[in-house]
């Protein structure tokens, strides 16, 4: 239980921080907007920056929520790992099809001479692979350690 708590919150955080990441480099592109004053393109960059970064500080909070009701051994915690890791070992999964679809895309090209972004389908699918093990690791491990109510 305390690995489930260390690893909900550890990646929680980590989430946290490419969101909050996402949402500076967001803010980065203000001065070069062409059109209008910065007081009038804040709006336009502050949609963006929560467009961007507003499903990743829902997710880092959940795994926060998640590692502290692990950390407490809450009732109810094993239906929560499993809804939350089942529903993201989805997303993962798609990730991954789309870096492999990606991949098949780039080859297509390369056949006709182009290919000059081949490798880039390699992200999603290395991502996606890691977040499909993440979440296999804690399902087990919910599954394992966790009590049936």
């Amino acid at each position: 239980m305390k690995f489930l708590a260390a690893i909900h919150t550890l990646f929680g955080l980590a989430v946290l921080a490419v969101a909050g990441w996402t949402a500076i480099a967001t803010f980065q592109i203000l001065p070069h907007m062409s059109t209008g004053t910065t007081v009038t393109n804040v709006p336009i960059v502050a949609m963006m920056a929560l467009t961007f970064a507003g499903p990743l500080i829902a997710l880092g909070v959940w795994m926060l929520v998640l590692g502290r009701a692990a950390r407490r051994a809450e009732p109810g915690l094993r239906v929560l790992l499993l809804r939350t890791h089942g529903m993201l070992l989805v997303l993962a999964l798609a990730t991954m099809a789309v870096g492999m679809a990606d991949l098949r895309a780039a080859a297509r090209s390369a056949q006709h001479g182009g290919g000059l972004l081949g490798g880039l389908g390699l992200i999603p699918l290395g991502l996606g692979g890691m977040l499909a093990a993440f979440n296999v690791a804690v399902l087990a491990s919910a599954l394992a350690v966790c009590p049936r109510e």
